[in-house]
């Protein structure tokens, strides 16, 4: 059982660990500096965060999330954009996910586990700076049965999509011509390959994806760009 409701799902990148907390300041000795403690309005459960780490935890004591911050942006009155080694927790106190934050995005490997302690699944996001930091999944994803064995194999490749919207006339009241935007976007590429539990092909799936100029191209300049940086 988890009793933390702030992960996100598989096609959300951001940890919002700030969401639905009401916030006190505290300070707690001089050489500590300043303690932000925080109750969850969802949950009721506490959170402490200073500029060494972040720690949720719950009304029996229990710590189900914790961040080692490398990095905290105060982006409005009331909460953090963290960045730094990010770890969810099972009740039992068992690893149940771990990767890396960066301004509150997910950001390189991610890890997912069992109760039991073997991996569940793998996958790996790149963050980019836009107007708004994003995040989205690109390379190698995996899937683990509790024996070990792989479940699923594929991977994501980063593009811009073509998309339009309408613009409105503030004249007339009325929307008129659209207008065109590119957009990033996460997609499934190559030979996905699913298996039994004794590592038996199962199916097979190929995603080919075709690029043309007017719906769909390959971002690969960015992606070069933020992997030398």
């Amino acid at each position: 059982m988890i009793l933390s409701s702030v992960f996100t799902s598989s096609s959300q990148t951001r940890i919002d660990i700030v969401k639905n907390l009401k916030w006190k300041n505290r300070y707690i000795k001089k050489e500590n500096g300043l303690i932000h403690i925080a109750i969850d309005t969802i949950t009721s459960d506490s959170i402490y965060i200073d500029k060494n780490e972040f720690k949720r935890i719950n009304a029996e004591g229990e710590l189900l999330e914790y961040l080692k911050i490398q990095k905290a942006n105060l982006y409005n009155d009331t909460g953090y954009n963290l960045s730094g080694l990010y770890q969810l927790f099972y009740k039992s106190g068992k690893l149940y996910k771990s990767g890396k934050l960066r301004c509150g995005m997910k950001t390189g490997e991610w890890f997912e586990y069992y109760e039991e302690g073997n991996i569940k699944n793998y996958s790996n996001y790149l963050s980019l700076e836009q107007a708004e930091p994003v995040s989205l999944q690109q390379g190698l994803y995996k899937e683990y049965f509790k024996n070990g064995q792989t479940r699923l194999r594929g991977q994501y490749q980063i593009f811009e999509s073509f998309t339009s919207f309408p613009i409105f006339d503030y004249q007339t009241y009325e929307e008129r011509d659209s207008c065109c935007s590119w957009q990033l976007t996460s997609i499934k590429t190559s030979n996905w390959v699913e298996y039994n539990n004794k590592g038996e092909i199962i199916r097979e799936t190929n995603y080919n994806v075709e690029l043309n100029d007017e719906k769909l191209r390959d971002y690969p300049d960015k992606l070069k760009r933020i992997k030398n940086e």
